[in-house]
């Protein structure tokens, strides 16, 4: 069951006219290296992105850093995040019974 990070909304210092296309990346909260998810998201002037954008296949219980940065400039913004732990529980013992027949 893989974890995912969904963006649905993000928030502008100074609302823009009309949407625009940001760029979202994340990467493990230890590592120094950026995975670039999309430099393609549309977001509408209220914040509200034009379809959610999923971050797929992350570590259970394990802390992030989600960056989005708008394609025009301006600084962008980092988000701190950490996935929830395995919602599987682990086999610790089996048991069983011998017969004959």
């Amino acid at each position: 069951m893989p974890v995912k990070y969904t963006i649905t909304k993000i928030t502008w210092d100074s609302p823009p006219a009309v949407n625009q296309v940001i760029t979202i990346q994340h990467k493990k909260a230890t590592d120094s290296t950026w995975t670039i998810d999309s430099s393609t998201v549309q977001v509408r002037p209220d914040g509200t992105l034009v379809q959610a954008y999923d971050i797929n296949n992350l570590d259970f219980l394990t802390a992030y850093n989600v960056q989005g940065f708008n394609n025009c400039g301006g600084a962008g913004f980092t988000e701190d995040f950490t996935t929830p732990a395995n919602p599987c529980p682990n086999i610790i013992d089996i048991e069983g019974t011998t017969s004959i027949g």
